[in-house]
């Protein structure tokens, strides 16, 4: 075999192994009030947020591992824009834990337990599944305790 040929042979070798070897690249993508990024950890994540409109602040966080069958994660926050006394009285009047009613166009989807301190909750897979299929049209979204209301925007 000419070396040219064992050369070009090898090149092709080592640029195929660097292919398998590196790591895909990401992406991100914006639009209105939610975002989607994927990483190089094979992971995606799209995260959506109240309208800007809104005074009291809520996002939204899904996220999906690679690989088939893999179950969509949703987490929820909750909290505030600058300060709001009115809120801040409501959530010290609240027990450690407190729940959220979270409803879909005014109808009850079910409720999540939120720790007053972090204001962050898994959400399960039924409010997910939910919530995937109410995010692509025009819908209210909102988590609801008393006479205060969190409301996810489905724009984007």
């Amino acid at each position: 075999m000419p070396v040219s040929s064992i050369f070009l042979s090898m090149v092709l070798l080592m640029l195929s192994l660097c292919a398998q070897a590196a790591s895909p690249a990401g992406m991100h993508f914006s639009h209105h009030d939610w975002e989607l990024a994927c990483d190089n950890t094979r992971t995606c994540r799209a995260a959506g947020y109240n309208s800007d409109s809104e005074g009291f602040a809520v996002s939204v966080l899904l996220t999906r591992k690679a690989g088939p069958r893999q179950p969509i994660m949703g987490e929820l926050m909750i909290g505030q824009y600058g300060k709001n006394d009115a809120l801040e009285k409501a959530l010290a009047k609240l027990p450690p834990e407190f729940k959220l009613s979270m409803r879909i166009n005014e109808r009850l989807v079910g409720q999540v337990v939120m720790d007053k301190v972090s204001l962050l909750v898994n959400l399960p897979a039924k409010q997910v599944t939910a919530l995937l299929a109410a995010i692509s049209g025009d819908t209210n979204i909102e988590w609801v305790i008393g006479e205060h209301s969190w409301h996810l925007s489905d724009k984007g």
